[in-house]
């Protein structure tokens, strides 16, 4: 099983994301944006303890300023490339869901534009705010 998980830098509850990826078979696959706080790095942290095999797909913040002068289409380039890779056939494993973690979904852009190009490749994405 394959697994996307995203969510916002703002995400602070460990348990609700614990209690989410325990719920997950042996072997499961975490695909995560890596970004350094918040849900993608409690994600990792959690995956990591429970033995999960973790795929890390971090923006290219400094790269893209110094390509175009703003950091502010990295993300959403990442969003992309990583959906479009880990989808794919490639490994012969697509994403099989997806669990966003936001605190108000209106407010966190990088999250929602996570979710709506997931849903747009036919991945179910479930969303907590708690």
């Amino acid at each position: 099983m394959k697994v996307l998980v995203t969510g916002s830098r703002d995400w602070k509850n460990e348990a609700a994301i614990e209690r989410e990826l325990k719920k997950l078979p042996p072997g499961t696959i975490i695909v995560h944006g890596h970004h350094w706080e918040g849900a993608d790095a409690i994600a990792d942290k959690i995956a990591m303890k429970l033995g999960f095999k973790i795929r890390r797909y971090p923006a290219d913040w400094d790269g893209e300023k110094e390509r175009t002068g703003s950091s502010a289409a990295a993300g959403p380039k990442r969003n992309s490339h990583m959906i479009r890779s880990e989808h794919s056939d490639e490994d012969g494993v697509p994403i099989d869901k997806g669990l966003a973690f936001t605190l108000d979904m209106s407010r966190s852009r990088g999250t929602r534009d996570c979710v709506t190009k997931a849903r747009k490749a036919g991945i179910g994405v479930e969303v907590f705010s708690v």
